[in-house]
């Protein structure tokens, strides 16, 4: 059955806009890929070589579907659906890269509030259960407003700003309705200045750190307000440590993570949320235009495991 795929091709997982650069970088190379997605329509099937229509998550049926195919790499973008498959297709081909199966903490919100704490990272309350009785109870008990969402969910997908205990019902539904676990967290709103900490690590370390403003307007990222946050030296340093810090913390030992923070009214950090892979919301295009650094290039060496730290070195400020 493998007969169909190209060898030595990149296997990406997903084919969502925000992969697009990822097949683009491949193409330049001169690698073939191969799209993993379950939509048809997915906007970046067009920039792919061939397609295997299964979800990203199917970790099993993508596997018997490529069957002895030799795979270049394994690659994912802005996307935590395909994050356990990352890990498990590249055990599966022995991959230059495997994606680390600690980092998967991270896709549970609440076991990465867990995680935070357990490294000293200041938090606020949260409650979370895969019974929705069980948090509107317990979300009761807490300082309103609070914001409810899927546990494991990305892109702003079943979120709520909940200001009364009365409204927290159909929040939980919600919620529950975009959650692939049924799982559902409840947390205090912090209110204060938020940021995106962008990190990139290398043996360790974290090779290159950015910190940016967000700007919201009804709710959505307006990307064009988007710059690079004016903080104190000891704030941006803080910031920096404790990303590297939750960084390892993740398992994250190379590639890309990038964490949610809000600074509230006293200053203190509070990290949000974590994401283990590379920022959505045209993140990496931002980073380019403005540093000259270009993430998507840095993770494809990675991926195909070639050095990659030269591809994160700024050509301009």
């Amino acid at each position: 059955m493998s007969e169909q795929w190209p060898q030595d091709a990149l296997i990406v997982l997903g084919a969502s806009e925000e992969q697009i650069a990822l097949y683009q970088e491949a193409r330049r190379r001169g690698i073939p890929t191969i799209a993993v997605d379950m939509r048809s329509d997915a906007p970046a099937l067009s920039f792919a070589d061939t397609a295997l229509k299964i979800s990203t998550r199917d970790t099993d049926a993508i596997a018997d579907a490529l069957g002895d195919v030799h795979p270049a790499g394994i690659v994912c973008g802005a996307s935590d659906a395909a994050l356990a498959s990352w890990h498990a297709l590249g055990m599966r081909y022995g991959t230059a890269y495997v994606y680390p199966e600690s980092a998967l903490t991270a896709c549970d919100k609440a076991a990465f509030h867990a995680l935070a704490a357990s490294c000293g990272v200041t938090g606020y309350g949260w409650v979370a259960s895969d019974d929705p009785a069980q948090v509107v109870a317990e979300a009761a008990g807490l300082r309103f407003p609070l914001v409810v969402k899927p546990a494991d969910g990305s892109g702003s997908k079943g979120v709520t700003r909940v200001a009364r205990p009365d409204q927290l019902p159909a929040a939980v539904a919600n919620a529950r309705s975009h959650s692939a676990s049924q799982t559902v967290i409840a947390e205090e709103f912090v209110q204060g200045r938020p940021l995106t900490i962008e990190v990139f690590m290398r043996n360790g370390r974290a090779l290159k750190t950015y910190v940016v403003d967000e700007e919201f307007v009804d709710g959505s990222l307006v990307l064009g307000r988007l710059r690079t946050a004016q903080l104190p030296p000891a704030t941006r340093t803080r910031l920096e440590a404790t990303a590297e810090g939750l960084c390892r913390a993740l398992g994250i030992v190379n590639g890309p993570a990038n964490f949610d923070v809000v600074l509230d009214e006293d200053g203190r950090e509070r990290f949000v949320e974590a994401n283990a892979r590379l920022g959505g919301a045209g993140i990496p295009r931002l980073l380019a235009a403005a540093y000259g650094v270009d993430v998507v290039r840095a993770l494809i060496a990675l991926v195909l495991g070639e050095p990659f730290g030269g591809h994160l070195t700024p050509t301009r400020a």
